[in-house]
């Protein structure tokens, strides 16, 4: 759902140089090192020469074993008998060395670089960001569609940790409100800085700013890490997070061609781009990982359980929907909620615990004072309103679950390799000889439509 297209390869090059020397610079010199070795054993195992570079000291290896003193005295020689020929000495010869295997070391981690930072477009979809957030060891939240702005179905959700809109983005718009430079520390923003990833980083920017929510080790990690890195530097951190990019791109369709290239979107095609808006710290604030800074809607008491938020938040989406109303009807908004089945239970072992008091005085009531008739009435009274109580919320969690199942099977789909079955089933009608009976009635359909 991404669209932001880098261009300029120097530019996504220097920032990964940048990333890399801020924090990485340890674990890309040991793959470096790796394919270093990778290339020697290659290189010895089908030329059997050893008189290559030596990945761990990137010197010469002679095949003589000749010594520095050894060979000094060669070139001296040669020297002396071709005054006029330019032979470079040890020394200098090594530094020409090791300049080519930095040559070679940055070609390979220019393409190196475009190969991690691949991300699939996936989905706008509750039960695919659900799974996606699970997938990133995120627990007790899942990701809810909303039909209406109208209060009654914002308060049907709550506690919403934040909402997610998705939109059709027009290049060139021009946006003049302000945007915050200097941001709040305690809010975490992060710049987009590759294609395809605006619906996870739009998930991350929630559940990062949401101290109620336990967001497992690796994200735990990620925000300690980059608590004092700015947003480009946070958005090239998601980027090169090994989990966060193995659950995004596990929603990737698969495909019967792979494109060498991405192809980068062009003026007539649709491009959807995703936002998040939620409050911190008091204030209602706008995140978009394609501008400079979030953008604040003004102060909002409350915390993300409380309805201030949800009622400052709803004119804002509706200006936004109403901006594009005459061009574009096609949106979506999604809620980051606490997970329904876990508040359901908790609601059913209350009035489960509720149940047995009620019971119990009925029980010390029918003993000690039988004719006690309006208190027996009170007591039964109270307990079928448990009865209905634990009823709904038994049918409530029977529908998430249900809600739930339904999610993962259509995942499944998702995710399944179509391709060989359609291959093999087109195999089979043209075997048949049905195929192409078939092609000519499509063809033929297509031009004459009813």
């Amino acid at each position: 759902m991404g669209f932001l297209q880098i261009t300029d390869k120097g530019k996504v090059i220097d920032a990964f140089g940048l990333f890399r020397g801020v924090h990485s610079y340890i674990i890309l010199n040991q793959l470096r090192v790796g394919l270093e070795v990778l290339s020697l054993q290659w290189r010895v195992r089908t030329t059997g020469r050893s008189n290559i570079i030596d990945p761990a000291q990137h010197k010469p290896i002679d095949p003589a074993q000749k010594s520095k003193r050894e060979r000094e005295r060669e070139l001296e020689s040669r020297r002396k008998q071709n005054p006029r020929e330019e032979i470079s000495t040890l020394r200098e010869e090594r530094e020409r060395e090791r300049r080519r295997a930095v040559e070679r070391r940055r070609f390979r981690f220019s393409g190196l670089v475009l190969l991690i930072m691949s991300w699939c477009t996936i989905e706008s979809d509750p039960g695919v960001f659900t799974e996606l957030i699970q997938q990133m060891q995120v627990k007790g939240v899942q990701v809810e569609e909303l039909y209406s702005l109208d209060i009654d179905s914002l308060n049907s959700l709550r506690p919403v940790y934040g909402l997610i809109f998705l939109f059709k983005w027009r290049p060139g718009e021009k946006d003049d409100r302000l945007v915050i430079k200097d941001p709040n520390p305690n809010l975490f923003f992060a710049s987009q800085v590759i294609n395809n990833a605006c619906a996870t980083q739009a998930i991350l920017s929630i559940l990062l700013n949401c101290p109620d929510v336990d967001i497992g080790p690796e994200l735990s990690k990620l925000k300690e890490f980059t608590k004092n890195f700015p947003p480009e530097l946070k958005g090239l951190a998601i980027n090169n997070s090994e989990a966060i990019r193995a659950a995004h791109n596990s929603f990737a369709r698969p495909e019967p061609f792979v494109p060498e290239e991405q192809k980068a979107a062009g003026k007539d095609d649709d491009v959807y781009h995703f936002i998040s808006y939620l409050p911190v710290d008091g204030v209602l604030y706008e995140l978009d990982g394609l501008k400079e800074g979030p953008i604040s809607l003004g102060q909002c008491p409350g915390g993300q359980g409380d309805m201030e938020w949800l009622q400052m938040v709803q004119p804002a989406i509706q200006e936004r929907i109403e901006r594009y109303s005459k061009s574009e009807i096609r949106f979506n908004l999604l809620a980051i909620i606490k997970n329904r089945k876990e508040m359901y239970t908790v609601e059913l072992k209350e009035l489960q615990k509720k149940r047995e008091r009620i019971l119990q005085q009925l029980s010390i009531l029918q003993s000690e004072r039988p004719d006690d008739g309006s208190k027996f009435q009170a007591l039964n009274k109270a307990l079928s309103e448990v009865n209905a109580g634990i009823e709904g919320a038994t049918e409530k969690i029977l529908i998430e679950e249900e809600k739930f199942k339904k999610w993962r099977t259509e995942n499944i789909r998702r995710k399944h390799n179509y391709i060989p079955f359609l291959f093999n089933f087109l195999k089979i009608l043209a075997e048949k000889k049905q195929l192409k009976p078939l092609i000519e009635k499509a063809k033929q359909k297509a031009g004459n439509p009813r």
